[in-house]
């Protein structure tokens, strides 16, 4: 069974002008970050819009990345889904193709996303029972999953990992940690990795940030990995500014950076509502790159 370290990154889902997905520009920017040496490659979740994504689209798209992957990394798959057997199709199907592993928040539709500890139970251990992968844990909202109820899904076949991005999250990942011991094989941050000191030091086995400066975080998490604490602080200290402003413009500004660095060919999104930069936020991110070139191989050219 595969282990979980490191830096997975989040893959946005490239798409045209029409807003059709462009499987050519899916295949490039996993082929970019795997050059740029990410530990693991993480796709069909909220910074992919899965949301948006029709299961057939969500098929391809994971067809795409495991293909384009070659065995390199790992391939993290999400199978969130609107009901237990819809989540159960999703993550058969994607262990089908390849996926070392897959990642399920509890259902995100109905009157009440998210259910009692008994329904979830029943959710996940479907999930757990349906493949032979690890299955991992998404905690983000509109429900949040406390320590004491992770630990006890946990105990469940095969779920093995949690992807926590709670508010809370440093109390949350000490906390489940402990009361799971050894049944929880690891937690990975999200909150693009802007908290990564602080849950490398509680104890995570990883970070799932944004797939546009692959670079800079692989930086990071080996920095901290070598007890070089000092030089990870810096770099995230260096990258804060282009976090903040994919708080603003997020998923948006994944697709926009990639653009600039030549990887994909446009920053269209199907979420709705998702804001564009204006002409002040580009000078912002033109900027940014340039502060933070010499952390990324391929320079963007900017404006």
């Amino acid at each position: 069974m595969t282990t979980l370290r490191g830096v997975f990154v989040v893959m946005p889902t490239p798409f045209d002008e029409q807003g059709a997905i462009n499987e050519r520009d899916v295949t490039r920017s996993v082929e970019f970050n795997v050059e740029a040496g990410v530990h693991g490659v993480a796709h069909v979740l909220g910074g992919s819009e899965f949301h948006t994504l029709t299961d057939t689209e969500r098929h391809l798209v994971a067809k795409l990345t495991v293909d384009a992957v070659e065995g390199q990394v790992p391939v993290v798959i999400g199978v969130a889904g609107t009901s237990r057997q819809h989540a159960v199709e999703l993550a058969r199907r994607a262990e089908e193709l390849g996926a070392a592993c897959v990642c399920a928040r509890p259902p995100y539709a109905g009157l009440s996303a998210g259910g009692s500890t008994a329904e979830l139970e029943d959710y996940y251990g479907a999930i757990g029972r349906a493949v032979d992968i690890p299955v991992m844990i998404q905690n983000a909202g509109p429900g949040v999953l406390s320590p004491e109820t992770l630990s006890a899904l946990l105990q469940l076949r095969n779920i093995d990992y949690v992807k926590e991005e709670t508010p809370q999250a440093g109390h949350v990942m000490s906390e489940t940690l402990r009361l799971a011991g050894d049944a929880c094989k690891g937690i990975l941050g999200g909150g693009g990795g802007i908290h990564m000191p602080d849950e490398h030091r509680r104890g995570v086995c990883g970070t799932m940030p944004g797939a546009h400066i692959p670079e800079a975080f692989v930086a990071i998490w080996e920095a901290l990995d070598a007890g070089d604490i000092a030089r990870a602080r810096e770099l995230r200290m260096r990258v804060l500014p282009m976090s903040m402003l994919e708080v603003r413009f997020f998923p948006r500004l994944y697709k926009e950076v990639l653009v600039r660095r030549g990887v994909i060919s446009t920053n269209v999104t199907r979420t709705l509502g998702c804001a564009s930069l204006d002409a002040h936020a580009r000078e912002e991110l033109d900027a940014i790159m340039h502060e933070i070139a010499d952390l990324m191989s391929t320079p963007a050219p900017v404006g």
